[in-house]
Formats: structure tokens, C-alpha cells, sequence
């Protein structure tokens, strides 16, 4: 069987997908640069590690070291050469998730990295190419957005999805083989089982906030000490009723792995959205009554709240002010037809609490260890 070589394998996507593409057989290469404290073998290794204890001894990637931000991916002439002669497909998934401009991102990741995938493709000679794309490519849209290249006239929403659209359409015109496959995720979450993740964007950011203003001193002050969500909401600008588009990774990675390894759904763009889209409303009541519930507050205390902190959370939030608006609805004929039998998990309270639970342990264990460094 020929090999899938994935870029942004360290992700949590990524890591994700080498776990599900291992599972139904595919070999698979991972491109992975060296980091400070760990060489591009030991940080696959501890993705490995990570999956042993729920997964067994899944087949190993072959790890080559390199970087999307350079010409050939940065790879040796040797490991070039074992890529054209083994992989027959890639899977793109490397991408900066910054949604203001920082030095050159997000641009070099998400426009010239792909830039240099495309024509590692074409130099390489490798068929098929699959790009992990963003459904918010559609931009400030009215109305619907399909499973169709977007039009340039549609004014993107931040410099991330300014970045994405243009990548995605120097994508759809390389001179490949095949037509390239294009998978447009919303907002990926944890696993939809566990609750893990490895980072925190997004529909975290309210917990997270909140987390580093509280301690677990607080619930023996005698107060519910708790945010005011109607207060923050308004002072966003905000109705509560917006919706937004949340999928879990596990689902996320099930689906491409499932067109990856299907030859008959290549050439296709996909929405990988939900159905059931989150209001911010729910968002940020299920967010104040976790907070309730790990802190020990009974909600009959009297709640107390300084006001210098709501305007301190209300303005990190209002960072990704644009974020927090009404997602567009997403078509997904091409994704129904593809995934049939697998739709995608309801983002409910019980399923955000799972995933919260997760960032609250994380959390402790990173004080504890903060504790026991000092």
C-alpha cells in the first residue's frame, strides 16, 4: 500500500489522524520539525506513547524532519527521494491559528507553507493532495455557504481566514494528477469521549479566562464568586442568541480519514460542520454553572464579582469580537453523502461539561506542578 504523508502531525487534528488513518491500515509519514526540547522522532514518539494505553501498539509513521515554510518541505535529497518514491498522497493539516498578524503569521504558515506542499506535489509527482481547509473561508457571507470554491469578492472576517481562502485557491489550482480534495472543519473541540485536547482556542477561552482569575480559595470566601454572562454578553455587543459551528476533533479525524481512504470521494470539498449549532447564550451559562460546580458554589450565595474583573474578561474576549458573531449555515450535501452513517455528536450542556472537565484537571495539574517547581 502506497503512503500518506501528513504535515501538522504534533496538532491536535493531527495527532488525531495518525491514530485513525493507523487504524484502518494506511501507512502513513508524518513531516515534523525538531522543537527546543525534543528532536522530530521524540515528539512523534510521545504522540505514540500517548495513544498506547487506549489504542495498543499502533503501527509507527515514518518521521521525517522538515518544514512546511521551506522549498522541498526542508526535507534531506534523501528523504525527498523516499517521499516521491513512497508517498502517493499528502494530507495538509499544518496551519497557524492566529487570528491578528504576528510577524508573518499567519501567512507563512497557512499561504506559503502550502504554497511549498503544492509544489513539493508537483515536483514529487504525488497524485493526491488533501487540504484541512476552515468552513469560515466563506467569509462575511450571507445566507449560504456551499461546498464550492469561494468567490474573492466575499470579504473575509480576520487575517486567518484571509490566509486559508487564498491558500485553499492556490490549492484547487495546482497542476496535479488529480483533482485535489478540500476539507472545510468549523471550530474543533476536544474528543467528544474524553474530553481531551491540546489547545485552547475558541470556545475555551471564556473558561480559561476565567480559571486564571479564580482560585480554589474562593469557594470558603463566603460568596459565589461568579462572572456576570448577561453583563459580558451586552458589553460585546453580543445578544446571546449568535450561533456558533463546534465539532469534536475524534468526529473531525474520523471523517477525513474516511475520504482519504475512499478513493471514490476524492476530488470533493467538504463541510465538516454541524447540524446543531452552539447559541453563545448556552455557551456562556454552561460556562458559569461549571464554574459553580468545581468551585463547590451553592447558587444561593449571595454573588460577588468585582467589576474591574468583568471589564479585564469582557476585554480579552473582545479580541475575537468578530468571532463570537452568527455563523453562516454551512451546506453539507457532499459531507451527508460521504459520511452517511456517521453524523456528526450534539454540542449539548452534558458534552460541553465533559470537555470543560478536561481544562479544569489540565489546569490543576499545571498548578500543582507550578507549586511543587517553586
Amino acid at each position: 500500500m502506497s503512503c500518506i504523508l501528513l504535515t501538522g502531525a504534533t496538532g491536535l487534528l493531527g495527532r488525531y489522524l495518525i491514530r485513525d488513518l493507523a487504524r484502518q491500515g494506511q501507512q502513513v509519514a508524518v513531516l515534523v520539525r525538531s522543537g527546543r526540547l525534543a528532536s522530530a522522532q521524540q515528539r512523534v514518539d510521545q504522540i505514540m506513547d500517548h495513544w498506547r494505553p487506549t489504542c495498543g501498539e499502533l503501527p509507527a509513521p515514518r518521521v521525517l524532519e522538515g518544514n512546511i515554510s521551506r522549498p522541498n518541505l526542508g526535507l534531506s535529497d534523501e528523504d525527498f527521494r523516499w517521499a516521491a518514491s513512497h508517498c502517493s498522497g499528502v494530507v495538509h493539516s499544518a496551519a497557524s491559528l492566529k487570528f491578528q498578524p504576528a510577524g508573518d503569521e499567519p501567512w507563512n504558515s497557512n499561504l506559503n507553507g502550502t504554497r511549498h506542499v503544492v509544489e513539493f506535489c508537483e515536483k514529487a509527482g504525488i497524485s493526491d493532495l488533501f487540504y484541512i481547509s476552515t468552513a469560515y473561508v466563506c467569509g462575511k457571507i450571507s445566507g449560504t455557504a456551499y461546498e464550492v470554491p469561494v468567490s474573492a469578492d466575499i470579504e473575509p472576517r480576520n487575517v486567518y481566514e484571509a490566509s486559508k481562502r487564498q491558500a485553499e485557491q492556490h490549492v484547487l489550482n495546482a497542476d496535479l494528477p488529480s483533482p485535489p480534495t478540500i476539507l472545510r472543519p468549523s471550530i474543533i473541540i476536544g474528543d467528544s469521549q474524553t474530553g481531551y485536547t491540546s489547545t485552547f482556542h475558541g470556545p475555551y477561552l471564556p473558561l480559561r479566562l476565567a480559571l486564571s482569575m479564580l482560585s480554589p480559595s474562593a469557594a470558603t470566601a463566603g460568596v459565589r464568586v461568579a462572572l456576570d454572562a448577561v453583563k459580558i454578553l451586552s458589553m460585546m455587543g453580543l445578544t446571546g442568541q449568535e450561533r456558533k459551528n463546534i465539532v469534536p476533533v475524534d468526529w473531525v479525524s474520523r471523517g477525513i480519514t474516511r475520504v482519504v481512504t475512499t478513493p471514490s470521494l476524492h476530488g470533493q470539498i467538504y463541510h465538516l460542520t454541524t447540524t446543531h449549532p452552539l447559541s453563545v447564550e448556552m455557551l456562556t451559562a454552561t460556562t458559569v454553572e461549571f464554574l459553580d460546580e468545581v468551585f463547590g458554589f451553592d447558587r444561593s450565595m449571595p454573588v460577588e464579582f468585582d467589576d474591574q474583573l468583568n471589564q479585564f474578561f469582557t476585554a480579552q474576549m473582545s479580541v475575537y469580537r468578530e468571532y463570537w458573531a452568527s455563523d453562516p449555515v454551512f451546506d453539507t450535501t457532499n459531507r451527508d453523502l460521504a459520511l452517511p452513517d456517521d453524523p456528526p455528536p450534539v454540542l449539548d450542556a452534558a458534552l460541553l461539561k465533559v470537555l470543560f472537565r478536561f481544562v479544569w484537571e489540565e489546569e490543576q495539574r499545571q498548578r500543582a506542578a507550578a507549586g511543587a517547581a517553586s
